[in-house]
């Protein structure tokens, strides 16, 4: 079973999910990221909504900003890892300027050789 998402949320309820999935099924989770996920480009001036709805202005141009923008990335993504670790789910990451076919035939392919090492 294939779980595609951007995963760059709250991952709460995941393990216990994958974990029921795990049960019955092989699972693959597939986060699909665009390249602005990962590192925030210099915009200046720009508004985002949250996800409780509120406006934020957020000046893109601060390097201080884009750096815990990252870091805050990484953290989400480094937890997501040990998710699906845990869970023993493969993850094959997406980006959205990728061939998805050849990314998920070379994911697989990791896949098949790291268990082979099992």
């Amino acid at each position: 079973m294939f779980v595609i998402a951007d995963f760059n949320r709250e991952l709460q309820g995941l393990s216990k999910g994958l974990s029921q999935l795990r049960q019955h099924h092989s699972v693959v989770l597939v986060p699909v990221d665009d390249p602005a996920d990962r590192e925030l480009p210099d915009m200046g001036n720009v508004l985002f909504r949250a996800p409780d709805g509120e406006l934020l202005s957020v000046d893109t141009a601060e390097p201080t900003g884009r750096e815990a923008y990252r870091r805050s990335w990484q953290q989400r993504r480094e937890h997501l890892v040990q998710i699906a670790s845990n869970a023993g789910c493969a993850l094959i990451p997406l980006l959205t300027d990728q061939d998805v076919h050849m990314a998920l035939m070379h994911g697989l392919q990791r896949r098949l050789r790291t268990r082979a090492f099992l």
